[in-house]
């Protein structure tokens, strides 16, 4: 009787544990799709206002036109104005052979990079504060304008990806107190964010 009694305790617990981590991903997946929709949709409708935007996606537009994904240049001649590092220009030149050679394909990238930045730091959140901590920082950067402030998030420029390696680096570098393997990670996700945005 007291074996009956204690499968008929557990049955009940194990169910809320997987009720609250149903109810954990259905809320999460939630507030991805209404990053989405805020990131995705429209790409197209704003005008390239930014001097930045236009600058590197003529870099990247010349760098596919060229075949030639070392040298930066702007109109036919070596861009010595645009010092920072080709990765960005390399994500919109990708961007452009797989989408055409449009506006929504310049700022792809940057909505691309920080969709990774909200799920990364929302699992990252789960695994060490909890769900709600995960939930709450999904759905705040989803409601505040900074996620789609100028020069980021809709925005063919590199500040967007630099935001994407350098969290990556960061949490990286709080689990390499853990593990020391973690920061390697922080080392590469440091250099990449360099290659985006220089010093």
């Amino acid at each position: 009787w007291k074996g009956a009694g204690k499968f008929m305790t557990e049955k009940p617990g194990r169910r809320l544990v997987w009720a609250g981590r149903a109810g954990y991903a259905v809320l999460l997946l939630a507030l991805l799709y209404a990053a989405a929709v805020v990131l995705f949709s429209n790409l197209e409708s704003a005008w390239v206002e930014k001097y930045d935007e236009l600058r590197h996606a003529v870099n990247a537009y010349e760098m596919v036109i060229n075949d030639d994904y070392l040298v930066n240049t702007y109109f036919g001649e070596t861009d010595y104005f645009n010092l920072k590092p080709p990765l960005s220009m390399w994500a919109i030149a990708l961007s452009y052979h797989l989408a055409g050679f449009t506006l929504e394909a310049v700022r792809l990238p940057s909505a691309i990079a920080s969709f990774l930045m909200l799920a990364v730091g929302a699992l990252w959140l789960k695994r060490r504060q909890g769900a709600v901590a995960s939930l709450v920082y999904v759905g705040a950067m989803t409601a505040f304008k900074v996620l789609i402030a100028g020069h980021y998030a809709r925005n063919g420029d590199p500040d967007a990806l630099y935001q994407l390696f350098f969290t990556i680096a960061m949490l990286c570098m709080l689990d390499s107190r853990r593990n020391f393997r973690w920061f390697y990670g922080s080392a590469l996700c440091f250099a990449l964010a360099f290659l985006t945005k220089s010093w």
